[in-house]
C-alpha cells in the first residue's frame, strides 16, 4: 500500500523501492545460507568481529597459560609440539653459507676459502654456551627452546646484547631469550592504538619498542617484590639501526602485535580427551580390582558414622555418641587380590566394571584424526603409529613433512638468519673477517650473508623404493633435480650443485675422488657377487 501511495505522489521513488525489494527478495533466495538470520541454529551462533590484534592481545594471555597446561599434562599435545621440534629443529639447524659469487666478483676458490672460514668461526661461537648471554645454552638449544617456545606460547622474544669481549672470548654478541609473559604494558596500562601487548609501533605498525619486565610475572622474585618493573628496549638502535630485539611469532590476520599459540584451534578438544582419558584409565584401574558391595540385612550399620575425632555412632535421637570399642567398624577398602571377612547377615556383590571400554580405542583415534588435521600433522605421525600399508604411511608422512619444511625455512628466516646478520656484522666490523662494502651496501651485504640452514632429513619408510622411485622419475622427465633435491635433502638444487663441487674440489685435492668413481654401485654389485650356490646374481 505504501509503495502505490509513494509510486502515485513519486513515480521514481516508487520504482527505486520497487527494485530495493526486488534485490533484497533476490538475496533472500540466492545469498549464503550461512549468513541467515531466520535458520534458528545459526539464530545462536556468537561470534566477534575483534580485530586481529585484539583477539591475540586480550585473549593471548589466557590462551597462553591454558596451552602451557596442556603441553605439560596432555599426552596428545605433548606430542604435537615435542614431534614438530624433534623434525623442525632436531639437533639444531647448522649454518652453510652460500654467498652470492657472480654479484661480489669472487672466484670459486677465493669464495670457497671465505666461506670454510666463517663456518668455521660460526661454529666456534653457536657450539659455545658463551653465546647465550646467561651463559647456558649453545645455539642449536636455543634453537629448540626458542621454537617450543613459539608453538606453546604463541610468540617469544630474543634480546641481542653486546657484551664485552675478552682475550678467551672475542665475540661480543649474545642471545637472550625471553618468555611471552614478560612482554607487557607498563604498570599494566590499558591498550593504546600505538601500544598494545607491551608492543610500541608506529602509525604503519613497525615495532618501535617492546616494554619488558625485569622479572617473570609467574617467578618468586616477583611474588614477594611490591610491584613489577618495566625496561624499554629499543627495537632497532636509534643511531646504528642495529636490531636488538627479535619478536618470534606467526602473525594470525593482519595487524597483529602478538601472537597465538599453536593448539588454540584444539585446546578445547584437547582438554576433553584428557579428562577422557584420565576417566577410562581409572576405570580401567579400579575395574582390575576386586570390586564388591557389602549389603546387609540389617542395614547400615556404619550409617552416620565419621572418622574426626574418633568413632561415633547415631543415637536414637539422632546426636552423635562414642562407639564402643566392639562395634568401632572396620575399614573396607579395594586392593590387589585381597580377602575380606563379611559379618554374619552380609553378602558380597561385584559389579559389572565394564573397563576396558572396546569402543574407547576408535573414538579416541577418531578425536586425535581431528586434530591432527588441524595441526598439520597426521594421525599416524601425531601418534608413532603406522599400521597402514606402506602408500598410506608415506603418504601421511609426506604431508607432515610439508608442515614441517615450511615451519623450519619460517624459523630459519625468522630467527637463525637475523642472528647470524648481526654476529657477521660483528665479525667485520671487528676486522676478523673481510667483506668489501659489507656496512656500505645493502646489496653487499646481503650477499655475503646469503645462508641455507640445514635441519635433519625426512627420512625414508624404505630408502631403495625412495631412491629408486626418484631415478625413475628423472629418467621418465616427470621430475626435476630441483625437486627431487628439494625433497630429498630440504637443499634448493644450486645449492647442492655448489656444495657437491666444493666437495669434489676438496676429495680431489686429497686424492679420493678416483677411488670414490672405482666404487662398485649396488647395481654392479649384486651382478658380480655370487649366490649361495655359485650362480650369480641376476
Amino acid at each position: 500500500m505504501i509503495d502505490r501511495v509513494v509510486s502515485w505522489v513519486n513515480p521514481r521513488a516508487g520504482l527505486i523501492r520497487y527494485e530495493s525489494r526486488a534485490r533484497i527478495a533476490a538475496l533472500g533466495e540466492t545469498g549464503y545460507i550461512g549468513a541467515s538470520g531466520a535458520i534458528n541454529r545459526l539464530r545462536t551462533w556468537i561470534t566477534s568481529s575483534l580485530s586481529g590484534d585484539a583477539h591475540s592481545v586480550i585473549e593471548g594471555p589466557t590462551l597462553r597459560s591454558r596451552a602451557l597446561d596442556a603441553w605439560r599434562n596432555i599426552p596428545v599435545a605433548t606430542s604435537a609440539i615435542n614431534t614438530a621440534a624433534t623434525n623442525v629443529i632436531g639437533l639444531g639447524l647448522s649454518l652453510q653459507s652460500v654467498i652470492d659469487q657472480k654479484y661480489l666478483g669472487v672466484s670459486e676458490d677465493a669464495a670457497d676459502a671465505w666461506q670454510e672460514d666463517v663456518e668455521r668461526r660460526w661454529r666456534l661461537w653457536a657450539e659455545s654456551h658463551r653465546c647465550d648471554a646467561g651463559e647456558t645454552l649453545t645455539f642449536a638449544e636455543m634453537q629448540e627452546l626458542a621454537f617450543v617456545s613459539q608453538l606453546v606460547s604463541g610468540d617469544v622474544f630474543a634480546l641481542l646484547p653486546l657484551m664485552p669481549a675478552d682475550g678467551a672470548w672475542p665475540f661480543p654478541l649474545r642471545v637472550h631469550l625471553i618468555e611471552g609473559h614478560q612482554v607487557s604494558n607498563p604498570d599494566n596500562r590499558l591498550d593504546t592504538t600505538r601500544l598494545a601487548g607491551g608492543v610500541e609501533t608506529d602509525e604503519w605498525g613497525r615495532p618501535v619498542a617492546y616494554h619488558v619486565t625485569r622479572t617473570h610475572p609467574g617467578s618468586f622474585a616477583a611474588g614477594m617484590s611490591a610491584a613489577l618493573t618495566w625496561e624499554r628496549i629499543p627495537a632497532f638502535g636509534p643511531q646504528s639501526g642495529r636490531r636488538n630485539v627479535i619478536h618470534l611469532y606467526r602473525p594470525a590476520r593482519p595487524g597483529d602485535r602478538r601472537g597465538i599459540t599453536y593448539l588454540a584451534p584444539v585446546l578445547d578438544s584437547l582438554k576433553q580427551l584428557g579428562d577422557l582419558t584420565t576417566a577410562e584409565l581409572q576405570g580401567a584401574v579400579i575395574g582390575a580390582m576386586l570390586t564388591v558391595f557389602i549389603t546387609s540385612e540389617r542395614g547400615n550399620p556404619f550409617a552416620g558414622a565419621t572418622m574426626q575425632g574418633g568413632p561415633v555412632s547415631t543415637g536414637p535421637s539422632g546426636s552423635a555418641q562414642p562407639v564402643g570399642m566392639a562395634e568401632t567398624p572396620k575399614r573396607i577398602g579395594l586392593g590387589y587380590g585381597s580377602v575380606v571377612e563379611l559379618a554374619p547377615g552380609e553378602k558380597a556383590e561385584a559389579p559389572a566394571s565394564g573397563r576396558p571400554n572396546p569402543n574407547f580405542d576408535p573414538f579416541f583415534q577418531s578425536i586425535v584424526m581431528q586434530i591432527g588435521a588441524a595441526l598439520e600433522q597426521p594421525h599416524e605421525v601425531l601418534m608413532k603409529r603406522f599400521m597402514s600399508s606402506y602408500s598410506a604411511s608415506r603418504g601421511a608422512m609426506l604431508q607432515a613433512w610439508k608442515f614441517y619444511k615450511s615451519r623450519r625455512a619460517w624459523f630459519a628466516r625468522r630467527f637463525c638468519q637475523p642472528v647470524y646478520d648481526e654476529w657477521l656484522a660483528c665479525e667485520v666490523a671487528a676486522g676478523r673477517i673481510f667483506a668489501p662494502g659489507f656496512h656500505s651496501d645493502a646489496q653487499a651485504r646481503a650477499a655475503w650473508s646469503r645462508a641455507v640452514w640445514q635441519g635433519p632429513p625426512p627420512g625414508n619408510i624404505d630408502d631403495v623404493k625412495e631412491a629408486e622411485g626418484s631415478r625413475r622419475r628423472l629418467a621418465n622427465f616427470t621430475s626435476t633435480y630441483e625437486r627431487e633435491a628439494r625433497e630429498t635433502t630440504g637443499m634448493d638444487f644450486d645449492t647442492l650443485v655448489t656444495v657437491r663441487a666444493r666437495e669434489a674440489r676438496r676429495l680431489k685435492a686429497a686424492g679420493l675422488l678416483e677411488t670414490l668413481d672405482a666404487a662398485p654401485t649396488l647395481e654392479t654389485a649384486a651382478e658380480t657377487q655370487p649366490s649361495q650356490n655359485g650362480v650369480a646374481n641376476a
